[in-house]
């Protein structure tokens, strides 16, 4: 991606005044340890190109006022698209992240995903321009996407949840916007989100669990999120129930097919006292998250002590995964997100008892349990956020680093 700042310099007084939102240059001089007549020179230049504000003058003690210097956040704007199943839901931002636009658009999930994803875009596009938000001014596109990402190349290598396989993002959306574009899997574009703008900033090491269609891990580390090798964090694969459902992925029992939304439907719909498709048209259990959601909210409206009942396997299984996951890496924090927390009620409560119960010695009392608070805006976020920091020079992810052995 195409650094916006001409030198280190320039990126570390735009940083300093972003941080601070508005400050004069005496104050700026000093933040940064540059000099007077540096930072006068820098700001000049960066005010001639529209990148900094002068915004009016602070109190002084004697002398001349000081003169206010903002970062004009309209400079730039970035792009985040989730895709999910059967659904996109973009967010446009401004280059500190304030949300300017926010919008969702459906798609059939048998159609062809190129064709598919052109279409969404076109629409996308249109309902950008007509916002007023110049396509010129997009710094790129960030797209978070559940599945095996390729981030180099910007290419889904395979998603067992949309069925898509070797989907070369990247290039599809450069022949409708051109820009640059990331791709990142959906979990990790939520855990950066946490970094940026989430309520447990303070934690500089901590993990990410989702839990809605699919299940997810993320993993952050000194505030960077590490992918090992790419995709790191495959947690809704790990087996917990040899005698369990097939799950997408083609093995059996993995947390996924036991803790899910298509799980507790399934619970559901064994029952004979309760026979949702009366309520629902449902063809598939996997039909979609949205007609999942659906049967989850009708049950809970309709038959509560049913509802509730469903979840008995799902924290037990849920508790005993995260259980091993406290074990491993003895974290000081794990945020649980996704769509599940609509119904954390019946979950969230137990499960952190469990955790503190049953994980080895003090390491259950010592984590603590935090539930998200950024909603479905998480998911675009994060992506979000790897673009502007990728716009300073700067890289939230651990690259892996291969050592090879001299011949």
């Amino acid at each position: 991606m195409k650094k916006l700042f001409k030198s280190k310099s320039e990126n570390f007084v735009v940083s300093s005044i972003i941080e601070n939102d508005v400050i004069d240059r005496t104050s700026l001089s000093k933040v940064t340890g540059m000099s007077l007549p540096a930072i006068s020179k820098i700001v000049r230049n960066l005010i001639d190109r529209g990148i900094v504000e002068e915004i009016g003058t602070s109190t002084s003690s004697g002398g001349r006022k000081p003169i206010l210097l903002k970062f004009n956040s309209y400079y730039r704007f970035a792009i985040g698209i989730k895709i999910g199943l059967g659904y996109v839901y973009v967010i446009v931002t401004d280059f500190v992240g304030n949300v300017i636009l926010r919008f969702a658009e459906h798609f059939d999930r048998t159609a062809n995903p190129e064709n598919t994803l052109m279409r969404l875009l076109e629409k996308s596009k249109e309902r950008i321009k007509s916002s007023g938000i110049e396509i010129k001014k997009i710094i790129g596109i960030g797209v978070a996407i559940s599945g095996s990402v390729d981030q180099e190349k910007g290419t889904l290598i395979f998603s067992s949840i949309l069925g898509w396989e070797n989907v070369e993002i990247s290039k599809i959306f450069n022949k409708v916007m051109k820009v640059p574009v990331v791709v990142l899997n959906d979990v990790k574009s939520f855990t950066l989100a946490q970094v940026w703008k989430g309520a447990k900033k303070e934690y500089k090491n901590f993990l990410v669990v989702t839990i809605g269609t699919g299940i997810g891990l993320g993993i952050v580390t000194g505030r960077k999120l590490y992918v090992g090798n790419g995709n790191a964090g495959e947690f809704g694969h790990i087996v917990v129930n040899s005698d369990g459902e097939k799950c997408t992925c083609g093995r059996k029992g993995c947390l996924e097919t036991e803790v899910s939304f298509g799980a507790l439907v399934r619970k559901i719909k064994a029952r004979d006292n309760f026979e949702i498709d009366k309520v629902i048209s449902v063809s598939r259990e996997n039909e979609g998250e949205e007609t999942l959601l659906q049967i989850l909210r009708i049950t809970k409206e309709k038959n509560e002590s049913l509802f509730k009942s469903s979840f008995e396997n799902f924290k037990k299984f849920l508790g005993t995964a995260l259980v091993d996951l406290v074990n491993i890496f003895n974290p000081p924090l794990i945020i649980l997100g996704g769509e599940a927390l609509e119904f954390g009620e019946y979950f969230i409560k137990d499960v952190s008892n469990y955790i503190h119960d049953n994980a080895f010695n003090a390491f259950g009392k010592n984590v603590e349990i935090a539930e998200d608070t950024l909603g479905e805006d998480a998911w675009s976020f994060g992506v979000i956020y790897l673009l502007i920091q990728q716009a300073f020079g700067k890289e939230p992810i651990i690259k892996e680093v291969m050592i090879k052995e001299k011949s």
